[in-house]
């Protein structure tokens, strides 16, 4: 049976999802270009933030913690839990927008690697893995240059948001490990080739339709977490 403490820690990082997803509520209408009624149309994602929020943070406590090599495992366990809640809020937010607007706008992006990239060098410094953050580092530079050439080659398949969006999941990944981060890769093309099918039998699309494919690449990423947990703590 979970601790008191756990569970007032569950409620408490749940409470904080909702306040930060009614906030983010109208960043994303913003970026998504439409009016919001913000008592009304901030729930349904202050909702979804919430959850995402407790889910992360079962998630982490239900992992086993990574070897530290000093001061314990709790305290870097902590801030990669941080680092995943922030990557769960914009990858909400992304996946949003990208979805209303075919977009994914630089201002949530690009700082996403300085924060993501100081949260896993707080993590080690506190005791965590530096090979994590080695892989890190790694999965953020071949994510990203393997995106830009599939858009080279492709001639728009892709966008520079997507390529830019790909180094910010490679470095996730890449923390958790080399299979989350193969496994992650192979489920973003997955989703996305499932759903332009499904699009294109049900005639809701054409070869020539462009797809959105920020929401599959985050997807993906969370399925790479998901299913490839037991090192997700790096």
């Amino acid at each position: 049976m979970p601790s008191p403490l756990l569970m007032l820690s569950f409620a408490a990082v749940t409470a904080v999802g909702a306040v930060l997803g009614w906030r983010l509520a109208g960043v994303r209408a913003r970026f998504a270009g439409v009016a919001t009624n913000a008592p009304v149309d901030g729930l349904p994602f202050a909702a979804a933030t919430a959850a995402a929020f407790l889910g992360v943070v079962a998630f982490v406590a239900t992992r086993p913690p990574a070897p530290a090599s000093a001061g314990g495992a709790i305290v870097p366990t902590v801030i990669v839990a941080v680092a995943y809640l922030y990557f769960a809020a914009i990858s909400l937010l992304l996946g949003e927008i990208d979805a209303a607007t075919h977009r994914l706008p630089n201002a949530i992006v690009l700082p996403a690697y300085p924060v993501l990239g100081a949260l896993f060098a707080s993590a080690c410094l506190a005791g965590g893995s530096w090979s994590a953050f080695g892989r890190a580092a790694a999965g953020g530079g071949l994510l990203f240059g393997f995106f830009w050439l599939v858009r080279a080659v492709g001639r728009g398949t892709l966008g520079g948001g997507d390529v830019k969006l790909a180094g910010v999941i490679g470095m996730v990944l890449g923390f958790a490990g080399w299979p989350a981060l193969a496994v992650g890769t192979l489920a973003a093309f997955v989703f996305g080739g499932v759903a332009a099918a499904v699009l294109l039998l049900r005639g809701k699309a054409t070869r020539h339709t462009a797809v959105a494919f920020g929401p599959f690449l985050l997807a993906g990423a969370w399925a790479g977490l998901l299913a490839t947990g037991a090192a997700a703590l790096g």
